[in-house]
């Protein structure tokens, strides 16, 4: 099995179970990174499910040579045994809440040996393994981290975190479930096209609310509540993405790709380019 990180940090917030003996609970974390991390190098936990959400932000995974693109409000399920890594991509920066959970322990939140096996099988079979969260699954994930400081629990404590635990993995279930668990709004769809064509081209935020006639302080809340980011990181981040093809293709110079894409200044372009790659442009080809 690979090793499973316990170690909080100043970014990290992370619980071993273990120390509590609660059955089946193994760790559950959260970041909040304001710049990227190193990538997620390929890696598997037998036995252990792994439930992620997304909260702020974007996330690349791959699992089964399949790569998903996490935003904000997105749950993300691997499954034992599943090889899965960041795709290559850096740990992003944002806000991201995961937790692992033995489903094979047959005594699992101290159930009943039928009650364990029902949990375990609904869990298992959820047919999406993307799909969208909701805010009753972060206040939980919040709740049970909120007990990070204690390094055992009495009885009472234990209760708790095991009835928040059932919360949790019933409202997963729930919402796995659904039929149509992420629906894409039509006007968000129309504003990712109309960047996606005008990239190159110099535009205000101002004039993408204009899209959807909304004040430009309305239209950043809403589309950030949307997509998980806000509107100009989203754009930085397009035009990051189009730069690494750029630079690969070996045809223009740094500054020229800068200058294409409408950064002020080549440097400002490298600080950019960094904060969302982790690397120089010029390292890139590296």
């Amino acid at each position: 099995m690979d090793s499973i990180d316990i170690i909080s940090t100043n970014e990290r917030t992370i619980i071993d179970f273990s120390k509590w003996g609660i059955n089946g609970l193994v760790v559950i974390g959260h970041y909040k990174y304001f710049q990227v991390r190193p990538k997620l190098p390929r890696h598997h936990h037998p036995n252990l499910i792994e439930v992620v959400y997304c909260a702020k932000g974007e996330q690349m995974y791959e699992v089964n040579e399949q790569t998903y693109l996490l935003k904000g409000g997105d749950i993300f399920i691997t499954l034992p045994d599943e090889f899965h890594s960041t795709a290559g991509y850096p740990e992003d920066k944002g806000e991201l809440y995961w937790i692992m959970i033995d489903l094979s322990n047959e005594k699992l939140l101290n159930y009943e040996k039928q009650e364990a096996k029902a949990i375990k099988h609904s869990v298992l079979h959820i047919p999406n393994r993307h799909f969208s969260g909701s805010n009753s699954i972060k206040q939980i994930l919040e709740k049970i981290l909120a007990f990070h400081k204690y390094e055992s629990l009495n009885l009472i404590q234990k209760i708790t975190v095991k009835h928040l635990i059932e919360g949790f993995l019933l409202e997963l279930t729930e919402l796995g479930y659904k039929e149509t668990a992420t629906i894409n709004d039509e006007t968000i769809i129309a504003i990712k096209l109309f960047i996606d064509k005008n990239i190159k081209n110099d535009f205000s935020i101002s004039q993408l609310a204009s899209h959807v006639h909304l004040s430009e302080s309305r239209f950043k809340a809403w589309f950030k509540e949307q997509t998980g980011i806000p509107p100009l990181e989203y754009v930085q981040r397009k035009k990051i993405q189009l730069a690494k093809e750029l630079i690969l293709r070996g045809q223009d110079s740094i500054y020229d790709v800068s200058f294409e894409l409408g950064f002020s200044s080549s440097q400002y372009f490298t600080k950019v380019f960094k904060k969302f790659t982790g690397l120089n442009p010029g390292e890139i080809k590296k």
